[in-house]
């Protein structure tokens, strides 16, 4: 009964919209809350049934086909948000040393679940013409505004970001991060489709980057190593390569320090390997050198300026892709376009005779890396503004690279496909160039395939098996 009224019956829901309303909520909220701990210390196992009567409880996901009224959609995601308001009051009170863990991985678990059923093809049918920050803000309301789903998971994304932010304060973060971590290996990793949801860690770590993201970035590294699984360890190094590049909260160190993991990783890979290039035996190698170059087009020139940095690592890499696995050929070819780019304007670091991007281009779609770097620019308008000061945009990079940003004149940025398990594969796995004129921080950074390629495998044309992100052109249908 107590846990029922969590929830405001729907005749309330206008109220809300008022002080009065507001503050009558707040006096039955806390009427609950206080009778739960009173039952809690009359009955110390009290919280182990009232966690589970909370995660059964929990609103079901409704789509827009289901709640079609306008009205109706947006007294359901009150509902939730009131809801889920009061799992995190549990979880911050004084029960939430038992119930707190619990109730914030039901909570990982539902972010997870509006996640991968939001649909894209209800925003790909209209030409952006708009530039800048003026289309990434225009792609964003419509985005949000006409996206139910979208709209229930950034409004606990936000609640989730203030959460951790009362954690912070309270010197609860380390503890609670725990159970993000926990969270994040259970559900966020092995989901293929996860677009947004992830960034819950990456806001964690920005609040405390030398523990959280440390931890992150050592979790990641470690389960590209060491795990049984290769598709996780293919996704772990994706998440650490997209975490590294996109991070502006993490020191320049820090993120050498992993790309020469990275480095020395792959270094050995080859010292152990003396055959061609073979994309299905080689993925987790492939998977690697990919990471380490995709985190070096967005740091290059700042590691370049270490002396130390650069001595460590430019050999390796050389005889890296140099080596018969020939990852050039392989990995993506804006990617090793990027890379290669530096070689004609810094002669210490590889050789410029290894521009050989053109047999990446020709390698053919079904051999090419199915990869995907999921810290993409968020489209969450509300959870954007929590994200955006410590997000690396490729603006950014390009703008900061300079005249090495530009190695072929006359064209325009090179597209850098993030975007999804997958990569372009018309025109013979050519880099696309259908979004060059569009803004820098939302299309030049993204890529859409029709078809996902696995390594040297059969091509598929899978609906359910969409990328994780779509850019915003009509090109990619």
């Amino acid at each position: 009964m107590l846990v029922m009224h969590f929830m405001p019956p729907p005749s309330f829901i206008p109220l809300l919209n008022q002080s009065h309303g507001i503050n009558r909520k707040d006096q039955v909220i806390n009427r609950v809350h206080s009778t739960l701990i009173g039952i809690a210390k009359l009955i110390p196992l009290s919280p182990l049934r009232l966690m589970e009567i909370v995660k059964r409880r929990m609103p079901f996901i409704l789509t827009e086909e289901s709640v079609r009224a306008e009205h109706r959609q947006n007294q359901y995601l009150q509902l939730m948000v009131i809801y889920v308001e009061n799992m995190l009051k549990l979880a911050s009170g004084e029960i939430g040393d038992v119930v707190g863990r619990s109730m914030l991985l039901a909570i990982m678990d539902r972010l997870i679940e509006l996640d991968v059923n939001i649909p894209w093809n209800a925003i790909l049918h209209e030409e952006f013409t708009k530039d800048g920050d003026e289309l990434r803000i225009s792609w964003m309301e419509r985005f949000s505004g006409e996206n139910f789903i979208a709209q229930q998971l950034d409004s606990l994304m936000v609640l989730t970001f203030d959460h951790l932010n009362f954690c912070k304060e309270s010197g609860r973060l380390s503890q609670v991060f725990d159970t993000l971590l926990q969270s994040f290996q259970q559900t966020v990793l092995p989901t293929y489709r996860s677009k947004f949801a992830q960034f819950m860690m990456f806001y964690a770590c920005s609040l405390d980057p030398e523990n959280c993201g440390r931890r992150f970035a050592d979790t990641l590294f470690d389960i590209f190593k060491i795990s049984i699984c290769l598709e996780q360890r293919m996704s772990a190094v994706a998440y650490l390569a997209s975490f590294l590049a996109r991070a502006k909260f993490l020191p320049i160190s820090f993120v050498a320090e992993y790309v020469e993991s990275l480095v020395k990783w792959c270094s050995t890979y080859c010292s152990n390997q003396s055959g061609g290039v073979n994309p299905i035996a080689h993925k987790e190698f492939y998977a690697g050198c990919q990471a380490m170059m995709y985190v070096l087009c967005f740091h290059m020139r700042s590691m370049l300026a270490d002396p130390r940095i650069r001595q460590r690592i430019s050999k390796h890499i050389e005889d890296i892709l140099r080596h018969p696995l020939s990852p050039l050929m392989v990995c993506l070819p804006s990617i090793v376009k990027e890379i290669l780019g530096f070689a004609n304007l810094s002669d210490n670091f590889v050789s410029s005779d290894l521009l050989k991007s053109e047999l990446s281009m020709a390698f053919g779609g079904e051999e090419r890396l199915d990869m995907f770097f999921p810290f993409d620019p968020c489209l969450l308008m509300r959870s954007d503004r929590y994200i955006r000061p410590h997000f690396v945009y490729w603006s950014m990079v390009r703008s900061s690279h300079g005249a090495a940003a530009d190695v072929d004149e006359g064209k325009d940025d090179i597209e850098i496909p993030t975007a999804g398990k997958g990569m372009d594969i018309a025109n013979n796995g050519a880099a696309r160039s259908d979004y060059q004129d569009r803004d820098e921080e939302m299309s030049e950074m993204l890529i859409t395939p029709e078809v996902t390629p696995c390594f040297g495998g059969e091509l598929r044309c899978d609906m359910q098996m969409m990328p994780s992100r779509i850019p915003p052109t009509p090109e990619s249908l």
